[in-house]
């Protein structure tokens, strides 16, 4: 498959779910040449750009044939204020096309073709491969159902196991019985480890089910390869998930700090810091939370990133 095939707004489509996280407001350069090189900014919504921005910022793709992406979550209008303001700053790259983004809804100009994220995702060539249910929620974190309360009778967390992994191999959007069974899982310390650990086991080649747990952390850390398959991203997106539908403050921020953790190994760095943010958010006395927060500002990049 060659990537310069893609149309403007499944290039817009791509990148948008390989974030991780979601962007509010900001753009996204992506060169379409063999290299196919991306670059994301992103300001407060209700900030202005800083006057600083320019084209050298964005250096490694001076000379390549760019898709910019303008997200804006107020609305495809002010995306497009903002694409003026970002076309002028960086004068002197070449854009090939412009995509407005607003919600789950996607803009091609000029033609002004208009469609939404889910379906460009849909129109991805199989072989690039396709976004998985959690990564299509990822840049919009729109709500499925209305949050719940976890389940008051006690989780097996042995039986846990398996839909959690499930939802982590396939990046399926888990249902209301099991976002209500790992957010009450998540606050009992040996429950939460056992669904940390096995998220890990399944990011690592070296890792499988007698792995210790010294071996696993280590993994986790950065101290090992490369994660594999993008395992530990689907398992972060996945806890993110639960969070956002779940009532429980204290589980939404156990479950944001194993996402940071999770986003951190796989050097998502900025994605890594959000979570980290979100926790503690949630709730500032978690001492998860405090310490995802400690790893993502204080620790450098993953051994196998810094190479």
């Amino acid at each position: 498959m060659d990537i310069t095939e893609l149309t403007a707004v499944q290039f817009a489509a791509y990148t948008l779910t390989s974030l991780a996280e979601p962007l509010p407001r900001g753009f996204i350069l992506a060169g379409i040449g063999a290299g196919g090189m991306s670059a994301t900014f992103g300001v407060d919504p209700d900030a202005d750009y800083p006057q600083e921005l320019s084209a050298a910022s964005f250096h490694p793709l001076a000379g390549e044939d760019i898709v910019l992406t303008v997200v804006h979550d107020h609305g495809i209008e002010p995306a497009a204020h903002d694409a003026q303001t970002v076309l002028r700053r960086l004068a002197g790259l070449h854009f090939a096309a412009i995509v407005l983004s607003s919600g789950d809804y996607l803009m091609e100009l000029p033609g002004e073709r208009r469609t939404t994220l889910a379906a460009a995702s849909a129109s991805l060539p199989a072989e690039l491969g396709r976004p998985t249910e959690l990564e299509l929620w990822a840049p919009t974190r729109s709500r499925d159902f209305e949050p719940v309360d976890p389940v008051t009778d006690e989780v097996d967390a042995a039986a846990l196991l398996e839909p959690w992994i499930h939802a982590v191999v396939t990046g399926r959007r888990p249902d209301v019985r099991l976002v209500a069974e790992i957010a009450a899982a998540i606050t009992d310390d040996t429950s939460r480890d056992r669904l940390l650990l096995a998220a890990v086991r399944l990011g690592f080649a070296e890792l499988d089910d007698a792995s210790g747990d010294r071996d696993v952390l280590a993994a986790l850390l950065g101290s090992r390869s490369r994660p594999q398959g993008g395992k530990l991203t689907r398992a972060a997106l996945l806890a993110q998930y639960v969070a956002a539908h779940t009532t429980d403050s204290s589980a939404a921020a156990m479950l944001y700090a194993i996402a940071s953790l999770l986003l951190w190994s796989e050097a998502r760095a900025r994605a890594s810091l959000h979570a980290a943010e979100t926790a503690l958010l949630h709730d500032r006395s978690c001492s998860l939370a405090n310490t995802a927060f400690e790893v993502v500002t204080k620790l450098d990049y993953p051994a196998w990133f810094r190479g």
